[in-house]
């Protein structure tokens, strides 16, 4: 039987695969389309996807600025 993967497995998942692909740093923001290449190249479902950046906000990995883009902090930088 299959196990769904936990909020915070999801979470380090779009970290590392963020960090990675747009060689992000602490202090970039992701821009809002920006997520779609979880889904589209590393095949994460859209669930999976929302949950770990729920998580990941809630951790302090990412911070909303006030334009409601996600801005990558230094502690989720070395969670990645």
């Amino acid at each position: 039987m299959a196990v769904l993967p936990t909020p915070e497995e999801n979470a380090i998942q779009v970290l590392s695969k963020l960090v990675s692909h747009f060689a992000m740093r602490p202090g970039h923001v992701l821009q809002p389309n920006n997520h779609w290449v979880l889904q589209t190249t590393y095949r994460m479902a859209s669930e999976d996807v929302n949950s770990g950046i729920e998580h990941a906000v809630k951790t302090g990995w990412f911070e909303l600025t006030d334009q409601g883009k996600l801005r990558l902090t230094e502690a989720g930088f070395a969670a990645a």
